[in-house]
């Protein structure tokens, strides 16, 4: 897909590939972020509960 836009092998798909790609790549933030999150928290969770404040 990423091949298509930066080559302009197929002008009339160029429009189409770059929303999808888009797409694409806000999906694959939007889960790394998530997993980031979730790994962060139980991170903390299990230094605090180690600390023992």
């Amino acid at each position: 897909m990423f091949y298509i836009v930066m080559v302009n092998t197929s002008p009339g798909w160029g429009d189409l590939t770059s929303i999808i790609g888009y797409l694409f790549i806000i999906i694959v933030g939007t889960v790394l972020a998530l997993v980031t999150e979730v790994l962060s928290y139980f991170i903390k969770t299990k230094l605090i509960k180690n600390k023992k404040v």
